[in-house]
């Protein structure tokens, strides 16, 4: 296989979904570079919408504050290649 690019859409199967016997569309958000050079990539599940009855548990423990919120996005961002 080679490897994913930035951008594609490919069909998955969803960690810790393991009864879910479907394959998922995921976006690919993680670098070019990353993919090659990784042993994972970094994906984002793609659905219509997401009905409140598949909420199951939580939240667990409360929110947590926006600054660690302003971080956890920060993260992202530099996983994903925005200069931030």
């Amino acid at each position: 296989m080679t490897n994913p690019r930035r951008g594609e859409i490919y069909l998955v199967r969803l960690p810790g979904q393991p009864k879910d016997t479907k394959f998922r569309p995921a976006l690919v958000v993680s670098l070019d570079v990353r993919n090659r050079l990784a042993n994972d990539v970094i994906v984002i599940p793609i659905s219509t919408t997401l009905d409140k009855s598949f909420l199951i548990r939580g939240p667990f423990s409360g929110a947590i504050s926006d600054k660690k919120m302003l971080e956890i996005e920060q993260a992202i961002q530099r996983a994903v290649g925005i200069i931030v």
